[in-house]
């Protein structure tokens, strides 16, 4: 692979980094000009993307491993654990304070996600981005967003082939495991929303 190629592929996978994922969705969802959703935002982000990922890389730095976007499967469930005890702080917030406002269809769908990742992770390698991809495709259609959904849908899954095509590219996965990776994003995520139906 040229080192464009590689430099390509690397930037992509940051940018659509698993733990990223539910953050800009509920960025998405809760609006940031209120001053309550301002601290949702910026308490989500602190407790489900910086805590995570970075205690994940205090982690693998100090037993060697330098690349978190590329790794084994045998550590592939250490991000899980930071993750779902930043989810947990989240859900304790929102029963303390008054003025913090998650999404519950938003936390229920993420922890239906997560977990049905994190359980397979223990036994196959799946590709935690198409993960999260084949969630938001998921999201996109069972949100609707009137006269705009048909085009949102058309980008996720463009944007889901370029994600695709990038961890292919610095063989991270193979493509049973990025195409597993997706279907349990959108099965999981589809799941989530009926759970929140009930």
């Amino acid at each position: 692979m040229s080192p464009i190629a590689r430099r390509w592929s690397m930037s992509v996978s940051t940018a659509f980094h698993p733990v990223l994922i539910p953050w800009a969705v509920l960025f998405a969802i809760v609006p940031v000009e209120k001053p309550a959703g301002l601290i949702t935002i910026l308490a989500t982000f602190l407790l489900i993307v910086l805590f995570p990922a970075g205690a994940s890389l205090v982690y693998f730095r100090r037993i060697g491993i330098g690349n978190i976007l590329v790794i084994d499967k045998e550590y592939r469930i250490v991000p899980f654990r930071y993750f779902f005890a930043g989810l947990s702080l989240l859900a304790v917030l929102t029963f303390l304070l008054d003025n913090f406002h998650l999404n519950m269809q938003w936390f229920v769908v993420v922890a239906t996600v997560s977990g049905a990742a994190l359980l397979i992770t223990f036994y196959y390698k799946i590709s935690l981005h198409m993960t999260g991809m084949g969630a938001i495709m998921t999201m996109v259609f069972e949100m609707r967003w009137p006269g705009s959904w048909v085009l949102i849908a058309g980008l996720t899954a463009g944007l889901s082939a370029v994600v695709f095509l990038a961890r292919y590219a610095l063989k991270a996965h193979t493509v049973a495991e990025l195409l597993t990776g997706f279907v349990l994003g959108l099965l999981s995520c589809y799941a989530g929303f009926r759970l929140v139906d009930i």
